[in-house]
């Protein structure tokens, strides 16, 4: 598959990796039009609007490695606004979607599943299917130490929070997404008793997973618009700026540019290319 200059770049590697509709969609368009630096959307608006987007072709990114992403990101936190982060809370970050593992799997015969013709985006599982993958995140996470598991917890009960407040999923999937609200407050009322860290320390480290996430989702979705994000930190919101190849973030969490990067699957008219690109990105 030719790659448009869409990408800001490309590195091809030969790697065996399978594949599931759990994927982040990446479209790809010959021509895409540069975006308004008088116009700033809110980021999440932004990548569920690419999500839903339908091309035939595209890049598709496992959400584990969407999350390594994150990690790498959170590693490089040095700031007066983004102090930086506990080795432990950096692993938590890397490892926050590592529950999806299984359903992207290794395995060569697994398929790309479409809707309408174009993949299927992690955006479209069921209650029934994220909920299993949430809980061994969580779990995979606790491993890592305590703090990890609580602000992974409290990440994804904040998502289903937010689920059960804009869709309208059949009762049982309701049922569903409450009970592992009560069933993670439990836990983390457990997990609260073991740490040392202060409220404040914690409200940041959910606050900088919740930021990686979303900016890692930015950048695997393909997303041309300028941006901010939700969270604040210090008392100031983040806007990022696209400026070629380079993403500006206002405030910067980084002492200097990082450069990070993720793996991704060209697939065509729902036909999988199983020899890998690796993205990469400038970060300001």
């Amino acid at each position: 598959m030719d790659l448009p200059a869409l990408l800001p770049g490309v590195i091809v590697r030969a790697l065996a990796r399978g594949n599931d509709s759990s994927m982040i969609i990446f479209p790809l368009y010959e021509n895409s039009p540069p975006a308004d630096a008088r116009q700033v959307t809110p980021a999440w608006k932004s990548i569920e609007d690419r999500q839903h987007q339908r091309t035939p072709s595209c890049l598709l990114i496992a959400q584990p490695d969407h999350a390594h992403l994150a990690g790498d990101i959170a590693s490089q936190f040095d700031s007066p606004d983004f102090p930086a982060l506990p080795v432990a809370v950096v692993e938590a970050i890397r490892l926050h979607d590592e529950g999806w593992a299984p359903v992207d799997g290794l395995a060569p015969d697994l398929k790309v599943q479409l809707i309408n013709g174009a993949p299927k985006s992690f955006l479209n599982f069921s209650p029934d299917d994220f909920l299993v993958c949430w809980r061994r995140s969580i779990e995979r996470a606790e491993k890592v130490a305590p703090t990890g598991g609580f602000i992974v917890s409290r990440h994804f009960v904040a998502l289903a929070q937010y689920r059960l407040n804009i869709t309208h999923d059949g009762e049982q999937h309701r049922e569903n997404l409450e009970e592992f609200v009560v069933n993670e407050t439990f836990r983390q009322n457990y997990l609260l008793n073991t740490l040392h860290a202060t409220e404040h320390e914690l409200d940041y480290f959910l606050h900088a997973l919740q930021f990686c996430d979303v900016l890692s989702l930015y950048l695997c979705s393909g997303v041309p618009e300028n941006v901010s994000f939700a969270q604040v930190f210090n008392g100031r919101s983040v806007t990022l700026q696209r400026m070629g190849r380079n993403y500006v973030l206002n405030p910067s969490p980084f002492r200097a540019p990082v450069r990070v990067s993720v793996k991704a699957l060209p697939c065509e008219n729902g036909k999988l290319d199983r020899t890998p690109v690796e993205l990469w990105w400038e970060l300001r």
